[in-house]
């Protein structure tokens, strides 16, 4: 049985100060606030709208990954920065979904930078693409300090 995961109603654009990787200096950027149904954390999540669109265009290619990208999403807020995510879980809530078709859309996360492997089965969201559930400006700040951290260390 298929939990209802993808009813999202987009309220409104916020504007939010965010640090440049690139440049280092801040500058402002429009996120997408959105309200999420039963089977995900209650509340919004920001995404900056350019690369969040072109992530989900690269990887959502049918019913079963878009149900995926928008789990994988879903498992991370203010307090889950570093999730675990495992196919088992997956399972439960995506009907027909395979082992194949999980490793899959993951790995393609992974190539367009949505996702990056902090440790072994251990992922992070890309804070420059895509803030999770409940974060403020300063966990903003930080998300995007740590995650250039962990581009380096991966480079």
């Amino acid at each position: 049985m298929e939990k209802n995961i993808t009813s999202v109603l987009v309220e409104k654009i916020i504007t939010h100060k965010v640090l440049n990787e690139e440049t280092g200096e801040f500058e402002t950027k429009d996120f997408v606030e959105r309200r999420v149904s039963a089977g995900i954390a209650k509340g919004w999540r920001m995404v900056y709208t350019n690369k969040y669109q072109e992530v989900l265009v690269k990887v959502c290619n049918g019913r079963v990954s878009s149900l995926l990208f928008v789990w994988f999403s879903s498992q991370f807020n203010k307090t889950h920065i570093d999730v675990a995510l495992k196919y088992d879980d997956a399972k439960k809530v995506i009907d027909g979904l395979s082992k194949t078709q999980y490793h899959l859309v993951l790995q393609k996360l992974i190539k367009n930078n949505f996702l990056k492997r902090s440790s072994r089965g251990v992922y992070r969201l890309n804070p420059y693409i895509y803030l999770p559930y409940g974060v403020n400006n300063n966990m903003v700040y930080r998300l995007q300090k740590e995650w250039n951290e962990l581009e380096k260390q991966n480079d």
